[in-house]
């Protein structure tokens, strides 16, 4: 019968704690990329808004910026994001493409929560206010809430998700690749409560404890299965 090779076990257990602390040091750095996030968001959310310019952006340099915007809202594209909560009611956050003065550039305009009707076949009022109006808040890019269980992520004027680019694949206008997440009052009635972004820093943390403790233990097992097996044989 042939005996497997003795040093196979140490290879193994240094394989496996290099890997477990190499994945645990890669969620450290991004607990740290998250900390950067979470202290440029904090940061910018202090300063005065800056005017949108009516040109593309590169949508990462704008990312939690505080922004300024001019123009008129364009009801006929009006969106309704749904699965929203606030303070135990369930509706929509409400999304609004403005066109930019002097351009045709448009950038969609989170307006806040509305609640629903309780029949979703109807959807609530939300009219945008009409003429030349001014919004500030924050520019942000639309993370992905969650998976789609269906292949369809539209119903009407209902998204379960928000893709920019597929919005603006529907849209027959420029769009910029940002949200405004408006912070201002213009007296349409919608809610706007935007809470800090949870950038994941406990659990990237938790997830690099973890790892470590994994790769602590694969040790103390070696060390209790071989190391101790052949100080007895000595």
């Amino acid at each position: 019968m042939r005996r497997r090779p003795v040093f196979l076990p140490t290879v193994a257990a240094i394989i496996m704690v290099m890997l477990t602390v190499s994945l645990g040091n890669w969620q450290l750095r991004r607990a740290h990329r998250s900390e950067s996030e979470a202290e440029q968001y904090d940061t910018m959310a202090k300063e005065p808004p800056v005017n949108l310019p009516v040109t593309p952006v590169y949508a990462p340099d704008w990312q939690y910026r505080r922004v300024r915007v001019e123009g008129r809202f364009d009801a006929r594209d009006q969106i309704y994001l749904d699965n929203i909560s606030l303070d135990d009611k369930v509706g929509y956050d409400v999304l609004t493409p403005m066109v930019l003065s002097g351009s045709n550039m448009h950038v969609l305009v989170n307006r806040g929560f509305v609640e629903s009707t309780g029949d979703r076949s109807h959807l609530p009022q939300a009219v945008p206010p009409h003429g030349i109006q001014v919004v500030t808040g924050i520019a942000a890019i639309p993370p992905k809430r969650f998976l789609l269980l269906s292949g369809s992520n539209v119903n009407g004027r209902v998204w379960e998700n928000l893709v920019l680019k597929d919005y603006a694949s529907q849209a027959s206008f420029p769009l910029q690749p940002v949200v405004i997440l408006q912070d201002n009052d213009t007296n349409d009635g919608l809610i706007r409560i935007w809470p800090r972004p949870d950038m994941g820093v406990a659990m990237h943390y938790g997830y690099f404890f973890q790892w470590y403790a994994m790769a602590a233990a694969i040790i103390i097992i070696y060390i209790g299965l071989y190391v101790r097996r052949y100080i007895k044989k000595g």
